[in-house]
């Protein structure tokens, strides 16, 4: 919905707010035959549908060049990869697919430490590559930490990424691959993190983590896009405290419970 929202304010941003310069161009001619033959300007001021014809006719064209300019930004016959995710969820390290996603971190006995802390936190994303364009493409990708959100209790300095998507896209053609997002706590108290926890879902805390993209073709490369893989914590929280209710520490889910 939210994509949907801001392209809707970029197509009126392009027609109505870019195409003034279309606007502004038609002026210029009316302002140099005006000045070229200075007559016509009471004709035009005195001709009532003479005066709206040239100011429909200016907004008109104006109003066409920019749908055109509108049109060869979508339709391309270039390579032009688009993603868009179509599941994703913030969990406890055991949703992770690696047996450890940091090489100083020995993995727990069900992705938890003696004390009852997930070894990390795990973001999982199932993305869906599309090539709309008419030939093959290669994604070129980034983590956008700049712009990427996370609360308090994550170590975003202390965060991998795992996401190898196919070497190219067919065109007209679409795949599916997994995004993992790894990241540590800030936190090492049991009881600090519980807490901690259950202030994630009480305030209603999200995270937002932006990906910067772009596809490589043959003798050029596109603009760069931004895909926004943004959530709550209730996954997170519900599993640990299933975990901790399951193995223990049992205290904690008693710490972390919304009343």
């Amino acid at each position: 919905m939210a994509e949907l929202v801001r392209d809707i304010g970029r197509y009126f941003r392009a027609v109505f707010i870019e195409s003034w310069r279309w606007i502004a161009i038609g002026f210029d001619i009316v302002g140099i035959v005006m000045f070229c033959s200075p007559s016509s300007l009471e004709r035009l001021t005195q001709d009532e549908p003479l005066t709206r014809a040239v100011g429909g006719s200016i907004f008109f064209v104006s109003f066409l060049a920019a749908n055109f300019s509108l049109y060869r930004e979508i339709y391309h016959e270039g390579a032009d990869i688009r993603l868009k995710v179509v599941q994703q969820h913030f969990g406890p390290s055991t949703g992770s697919r690696q047996p450890s996603a940091f090489r100083h971190i020995r993995r727990g006995h069900l992705g938890f430490n003696h004390q009852g802390l997930p070894d990390w936190a795990s973001l999982y994303a199932r993305i869906e590559l599309a090539n709309f364009g008419f030939e093959e493409g290669t994604l070129l990708w980034d983590v956008d930490k700049s712009k990427t959100r996370l609360p308090e209790l994550f170590d975003l300095d202390q965060s991998e990424v795992w996401f190898y998507p196919h070497a190219s896209v067919p065109p007209r053609d679409s795949r599916h691959e997994d995004l993992f997002f790894d990241v540590l706590w800030t936190v090492e108290d049991p009881r600090s993190f519980a807490l901690a926890l259950k202030e994630l879902v009480e305030r209603k805390r999200r995270y937002k983590l932006v990906v910067r993209y772009r596809t490589k073709r043959v003798d050029s490369e596109t603009r760069p896009r931004d895909l926004l893989i943004e959530g709550d914590f209730r996954v997170l929280y519900a599993r640990v405290l299933e975990h901790w209710a399951g193995y223990g520490p049992k205290d904690l889910v008693q710490l972390a419970r919304i009343d």
